[in-house]
């Protein structure tokens, strides 16, 4: 599931990108912000909207997602300690959610994706 949600999310990224987001989940994993599982973490409302392709098996998870998806879950974290992740050029500059984002500490800016915390 954390591999096909990762492939939707930044599969056709760098493995920079591959690595982060999956640092993002296991950082809240880790986290007593958020659930204790992958799944409740990738199904918790609002925040993985890749979730709902991990059902659509259209596009499968590509060898180099999975072996980095792997590989990342046993490095230490690239991303110091960001929870969120969010592209600014995809969001309304004067939306809440944008604001939202802004007003928290940015831990990485990667590919034009900033992660955050």
């Amino acid at each position: 599931m954390l591999e096909a949600v990762v492939m939707h999310e930044v599969g056709y990224c760098s493995r920079e990108s591959i690595v982060a987001v999956t640092h993002v989940v296991r950082n809240r994993l880790e986290s007593p912000l958020f659930p204790d599982t992958i799944e409740e973490v990738l199904h918790q409302k609002g925040q993985f909207s890749a979730i709902h392709n991990y059902y659509d098996h259209e596009i499968p998870v590509s060898y180099k997602v999975h072996k980095i998806v792997r590989e990342a879950l046993k490095l230490p974290d690239t991303t110091n300690g960001a929870l969120f992740f969010y592209a600014p050029r995809y969001m309304q500059k004067d939306s809440p959610a944008y604001q939202w984002f802004q007003s928290l500490e940015t831990t990485l800016i990667c590919e034009g994706v900033w992660y955050c915390k």
